[in-house]
């Protein structure tokens, strides 16, 4: 009976290792599909492979990577619900087993982009925050650990923490400085630092960073819209320091650029609302709304609900506001207040809707409403 249970084992460990190559197979498959953004072929193949691997281990890394693989493939057809659940599924085998690999570390990645663009800054810190501590440990000179700190950055930098987004954005330009001086990460890291110092008083050093950042980008990819963002970024930096004329043919460099790029547009309602700002600052109302309203049009038809429709119906709340119709501008400001609630509750833009409601208020005499909103 002995040597009988023996030969059955040896039988069942054969079968296993067939599975597990017609299993490997299949995720090959399905991973070469997702590089080709081919998610329905990607999904047939991974979700063969899954109940083979669940079949052998079903708490396996093996697994994890499968879910993961979906969770892409969710994202790639444009469902991030489905997505999350995949990641989270990922996420626990991964924690289980290995709590301190890369390929947790991608999952967590995974779901604070998730996380993020559902507007919950938080949980996306979180996320991207163990991400950034296992990568640290593991390969502390990658360009991926270079990408995780870039994106805390980001994150935090709109929850308003403007001195830790600048030590993270610093942090990401030496490690990539480091893999290749000029390269266009390096220029994403250099462009981000000149936001966040700009935004803490320095204009001088963020158009420094700017010029640094267009300087690689105007070699490496100068009909790109990341190029675009610099010149419209050093368009605000010139329009900060009286130079309307500069300002305007850096906006206009931009809309060049922009305008043959399938996906420019959302990114031109920047410029737009750039040129809306000179027009403004030269006294013609009519010219800065007609640029207003042309980017907010854009916005809310590419990006409906998003902190950029709020930005443009600040804008025109302005120019309601000068003109004396402080009706107006209080509607256009409250939508704008709406968008900035849901998204980012804590910001320094709500806190700015919150001033510009009760500057309306106090315009049109009702002082007990002014209080209420400062």
């Amino acid at each position: 009976m002995r040597w009988v249970a023996v030969a059955i084992g040896l039988v069942v460990v054969a079968a296993l290792a067939g599975d597990q190559e017609d299993a490997d197979a299949l995720f090959e498959q399905g991973v070469a599909a997702l590089q080709r953004n081919d998610p329905a072929r990607a999904e047939q193949a991974l979700k063969r492979a899954l109940p083979i691997y669940e079949q052998i281990a079903a708490d396996s890394l093996e697994c994890a990577r499968c879910l993961g693989c979906l969770g892409i493939a969710a994202m790639q057809r444009g469902d991030p619900a489905a997505a999350e659940v995949l990641y989270r599924r990922a996420a626990e085998i991964q924690e289980r087993r290995d709590p301190k690999s890369l390929d947790l570390a991608a999952t967590l990645g995974n779901l604070g982009n998730l996380a993020y663009d559902r507007g919950d800054l938080a949980a996306a810190e979180r996320h991207t925050r163990r991400a950034m501590t296992i990568l640290e440990a593991k390969e502390p000179n990658s360009r991926n650990f270079g990408s995780t700190l870039n994106t805390l950055g980001i994150i935090v930098s709109e929850r308003g923490d403007l001195a830790g987004a600048e030590v993270l954005y610093r942090r990401a330009l030496k490690v990539w400085e480091e893999i290749e001086r000029d390269s266009l990460d390096v220029a994403v890291a250099l462009s981000n630092l000149g936001t966040v110092v700009s935004d803490r008083g320095d204009p001088t050093r963020a158009a420094e960073l700017y010029q640094r950042a267009l300087a690689i980008r105007e070699r490496l990819a100068p009909r790109s819209l990341d190029c675009a963002a610099t010149l419209d970024n050093l368009g605000s930096l010139a329009r900060e320091r009286g130079d309307l004329a500069e300002a305007e043919r850096l906006y206009q460099r931009a809309l060049v650029i922009q305008s043959p790029v399938p996906n420019g547009a959302l990114n031109s309602a920047a410029s737009l609302s750039g040129l809306g700002g000179c027009a403004l600052d030269r006294g013609d109302l009519a010219g800065a709304e007609g640029f207003y309203r042309r980017a907010l049009a854009i916005r809310e038809r590419l990006a409906p609900g998003s902190l950029f429709v709020a930005s443009s119906l600040n804008d025109l709340g302005n120019i309601a506001s000068m003109r004396g119709d402080q009706a107006t501008a209080e509607g256009l400001y409250q939508r704008a207040l709406a968008i900035r609630t849901r998204i980012v509750p804590e910001s320094l833009t709500v806190a700015g809707s919150l001033g510009s409601l009760g500057i309306a208020a106090c315009a049109r005499g009702d002082l007990a409403a002014a209080a209420e909103w400062h």
